[in-house]
């Protein structure tokens, strides 16, 4: 198993509230309540997805096996304005990480087969959710695009 290969990076899964854009602007009290909401969720069903240890493995890919506690079905239905984030970092000073987002999709997805797949922006590459037992996530992983 690849856990007994070194850490090499994380993979991050982050409820987050939706960025506002300059042309729709947003009342500070909203946008403070989509922020509390976002962080409610994340310190109450998802705290020990925010840094998960990552490993290489076979052909360049991360895997990231979080703990398989707390139950998804809060997040199956977000309110408007919080959405999720996941992100691969590798570890180093010159890295850029890649993030995509989560979508409802991808959560309804996971809780009923038990795995989904979410493409980064441009062709960065895939991340892949998997649950053993449909209510949580056992595992993480990133594979990036070969150039």
């Amino acid at each position: 198993m690849c856990r007994k290969n070194p850490e090499h990076g994380l993979v991050t899964l982050q409820v987050v509230h939706v960025p506002t854009s300059l042309h729709d602007p947003i009342d500070n009290n909203a946008l403070s309540a989509r922020q509390e909401h976002a962080q409610h969720l994340q310190a109450n069903v998802v705290p020990h997805l925010y840094e998960v240890p990552a490993y290489k493995c076979e052909e360049g890919i991360s895997h990231a096996f979080p703990p398989t506690i707390s139950n998804l079905s809060p997040l199956k239905e977000l309110p408007e304005g919080v959405t999720m984030r996941i992100t691969h970092m590798k570890h180093g000073i010159d890295e850029q990480a890649l993030c995509a987002e989560v979508k409802q999709e991808n959560i309804h997805e996971l809780l009923t087969t038990g795995a989904t797949s979410i493409q980064a922006p441009n062709d960065g590459g895939t991340f892949k959710l998997k649950s053993m037992n449909k209510k949580n996530i056992s595992e993480m992983q990133f594979m990036p695009n070969r150039t």
